[in-house]
Parts: structure tokens; sequence; C-alpha cells
């Protein structure tokens, strides 16, 4: 931990920094904004199931049954693929973040990765019911509690970045 602190804090780190938290906001707002809209309009204006905090199995099941051939290519060969780089981008802005503008690299270093492993659980149940076309309910709601650890990961990871720039600050 200590060399990421070290780099961190480095005029590298630095410029690290920024340019991880561009790629994150430009990568985010590419999956919400152009990505996400296009396949829920493939779908018949149904929820992405892993943009959704509740989702029961049939919600996605059905989401499945209405996603068009073109929809299904598009969230298969784009936004999975964009999906798998993104958790490397964003745990790396936030490690860095976290070791930058903290007094000691701690646990909270580890949450980003937390996060990460959920993300990657998710996209892989996500890529599992779009292959077989099935949200069996077992299978199903595991990727929706992925999808919920994911979200409260990035709560608390958001929270505790923020935290850690503002008691910075007092310094």
């Amino acid at each position: 931990m200590n060399k990421l602190e070290n780099f961190a804090k480095s005029d590298a780190g630095k410029l690290a920094l920024y340019a991880g938290g561009a790629l994150t906001v430009l990568m985010e707002c590419y999956e919400t904004f152009v990505l996400t809209p296009k396949i829920q309009k493939a779908a018949g204006d149904r929820t992405i199931f892993d943009t959704a905090f509740m989702n029961t199995p049939e919600q996605m099941q059905e989401f499945l049954d209405n996603l068009t051939d073109e929809g299904k290519d598009l969230f298969r060969n784009t936004y999975l693929k964009s999906d798998n780089i993104y958790p490397l981008v964003y745990t790396t802005f936030f490690s860095l973040f976290l070791a930058r503008f903290t007094d000691k690299t701690d646990w909270r270093a580890c949450l980003p990765l937390a996060l990460m492993v959920f993300d990657y659980a998710e996209n892989y149940g996500s890529a599992k019911m779009l292959d077989t076309g099935k949200a069996e309910p077992a299978f199903a709601r595991f990727a929706n509690t992925m999808t919920k650890a994911k979200m409260m990961s990035m709560l608390a990871t958001i929270n505790l970045s923020l935290l850690a720039w503002w008691q910075s600050r007092k310094d």
C-alpha cells in the first residue's frame, strides 16, 4: 500500500488521477446516455437488468424476451465489452483518489476492489442470461444481488472519497 500512496501523491500520480477521473466520467456518460437508452429501446423500453436496484426474475425474463437481435448484439458486443474495461478504470481512479487524500492508505483503498469484483460478477450474470436467453430464478437473484452490492459499494466508495477529500482540505 505504501507504493500506491507514494505514487498517488507524486506528480505522475496526480496526472493519473486527473486522467482516470476524466476517463471514468466519459465512460459513465457513454454507457448511461448512449448505450443504455439504445438497448432499452431495443427491449421495448424495459430497464436493463444491471441498471435497476430491484429486479425480479420475471422482469429480467421480460427484458430478455423483448430484446431484439440488434439489441442483443449491442448489449453483448458493445455494452458488456465496455463494462469489462470500465471497472478497471474507476477502480484505478478511486484507489488513487483515496490513497492521495487519506493520511494513511488502509482498508478504504480496498473498497474500489470489492466494487470491481461485484461489477464483474454482475457482468458475468448478464452475459450468461443473455447467452441462454433465460433468467432462471436462482441465477437471476444472484445477478441482481451483485447489482445491489455493486450499487451499494459504489455509493460507499463515492462517499468515502468525498469524505477523504473534505478532511484533507482541513489540514
